[in-house]
């Protein structure tokens, strides 16, 4: 009795070692696929991209007191916003190539072939705050006789101390740079709309 039960614990034995063998020549097999700590850098999803509602059109008047439509040398608004995130894990740094849509349209008023648009960006932190803003000018060039305008900036920046779960928690916003009178009148426009 005693010989067939340690012929049973050998054969016990053989039959884990064998099988752990297997398993660890199929993980092997499996290679980064399964471990996703393998790359360095990943592509993960964006944070929300999107349009900040009180920025996202505006009306520039020509210079003087006069805000009815023959005072209007443009207006512009934000179409899409696009963007793709990768992780660099082992810097914890989030690099996000974004895109924005931009239309213009020429007013009455617009006294040159050339008009500068100036665009923000700014990212909030998953506790609320503004992380960072920074400003783009594109050029508007009305110049060949068009009324309207599209024109697509890319930018690439990078949010530090990202991870692929953390990115989530953030927000990107972009919205058209204005003047305290301009800001006043887009919010006015916008509340007349309701």
């Amino acid at each position: 009795m005693e010989t067939l039960s340690r012929r049973n614990r050998w054969a016990h034995g053989l039959r884990s070692a064998v099988f752990m063998g297997a398993m660890a020549l199929g993980l092997a097999a499996c290679g980064e696929s399964i471990n996703p700590f393998s790359k360095d850098v990943i592509e993960v999803g964006c944070p929300a991209i999107g349009a900040l509602k009180e920025a996202e059109e505006l009306t520039r008047f020509r210079d003087g007191p006069g805000r009815d439509l023959t005072d209007v040398r443009f207006e512009a608004r934000i179409g899409r916003t696009v963007g793709k995130c990768k992780v660099t894990q082992s810097k914890l740094l989030a690099e996000v190539n974004a895109g924005i849509e931009l239309f213009a349209e020429r007013g009455p008023a617009l006294d040159r072939a050339v008009e500068p648009l100036e665009y923000f960006i700014a990212i909030q932190a998953p506790n609320g705050e503004i992380a960072t803003r920074q400003s783009f000018t594109v050029d508007v060039d009305f110049s060949k006789g068009l009324q309207e305008i599209r024109k697509v900036d890319y930018l690439t920046f990078e949010i530090p101390n990202a991870t692929a779960a953390n990115l989530r928690g953030y927000k990107v916003y972009f919205g058209i740079q204005m003047t305290k009178p301009e800001w006043d009148y887009a919010l006015q426009a916008r509340s007349g709309r309701r």
